[in-house]
């Protein structure tokens, strides 16, 4: 039996092979090398976890530590993802859409093959009735596993609300590790933005990301 699992994206279970009851002690291999993500979409994702104990506990098995390798020439190259700052809530969504309409029309993408992620159904709801048939609008807790040429988070502030009846620390790993999956559904490109304040949760991916003030 083979399996492949990605602790880093076990949001809600934090639980080791042990505890999951498979044995598979000295029987496993860690592959290092991302296969979905183009290395620029990656190091900006890996920087949220990188420094995180409790997330690297997930990413760590029978107490040896394990990192990707960057550097590696198989890793794909492409453009670094864009932070976009808004004024309003109407600039934001026209970006949005006059881009998604671009990647489409010009750059060839499919509209499933765009994807916009947010944890709040009431912005998604607002999104979906403006974009094309077929853009993908869904909830950032369903997609883990599903992946997208293209990703837009917007109003990302409202992403990062606290969890009732979780301590600070383990409140802002389980954050870390939701920003982690949600950027890494993208294989070729990332598009974030926001209007209000910056969430300090996410400061650690800001060397690898371009930003762009509207």
């Amino acid at each position: 039996m083979f399996i492949c699992d990605d602790p880093s994206q076990s949001v809600y279970r934090h639980y080791s092979w042990r505890q999951k009851g498979i044995d598979v002690v000295g029987r496993t291999r860690w592959l290092k090398i991302p296969y979905r993500n183009t290395r620029q979409i990656f190091e900006a994702a890996y920087a949220l976890i990188d420094t995180d104990p409790m997330a690297q506990k997930l990413l760590t098995e029978d107490g040896e530590k394990s990192q990707p390798d960057l550097k590696n020439t198989a890793l794909r190259d492409g453009p670094k993802p864009q932070v976009h700052r808004f004024s309003s809530a109407q600039d934001e969504q026209s970006f949005i859409c006059q881009r998604v309409k671009y990647l489409i029309e010009k750059e060839g993408l499919r509209p499933e093959e765009v994807g916009v992620l947010h944890d709040k159904a009431y912005v998604l709801r607002n999104f979906r009735s403006v974009l094309p048939y077929g853009v993908q609008c869904f909830e950032t807790k369903k997609q883990t596993g599903l992946e997208y040429r293209a990703i837009f988070i917007p109003e990302i502030e409202g992403m990062s609300e606290r969890t009732v009846g979780l301590d600070w620390n383990e409140d802002q790993s389980r954050q870390r590790l939701k920003f982690y999956m949600t950027l890494t559904r993208a294989r070729e490109q990332v598009y974030i933005s926001y209007r209000q304040k910056w969430p300090g949760l996410l400061d650690p991916i800001k060397p690898y990301v371009e930003w762009i003030q509207h």
